[in-house]
């Protein structure tokens, strides 16, 4: 738990500090996956809700997504799996 401490604080990727640490990367992830469980399991965290939203009556505009100070925008017409791979970037 301690190394993942110290890989999420050292402010590089994860396969980055993996590299530089001599860990497993596949490994590293293998730990995260557990400890969001475990989280989840004894209530530290929620899980994640998603809410259905009928598309047809928005407006098309942009699409805003924000964490802590992190503030990214696309184009109503980005792909959506290109905005699924950076909402699950930012959720690591």
């Amino acid at each position: 738990m301690q190394k993942i401490k110290e890989c999420r604080e050292s402010g590089l990727s994860i396969k980055t500090w993996c590299r530089q640490n001599c860990v497993c990367e596949q490994a590293c992830y293998k730990r995260l996956k557990k400890l969001r469980t475990l989280a989840v399991e004894s209530g530290a965290v929620s899980v994640p809700s998603f809410i259905c939203v009928d598309q047809g009556n928005l407006k098309k505009e942009n699409v805003i997504i924000t964490k802590g100070d992190i503030r990214i925008e696309f184009s109503c017409h980005t792909d959506i799996k290109t905005i699924t791979n950076i909402i699950g970037a930012l959720l690591c």
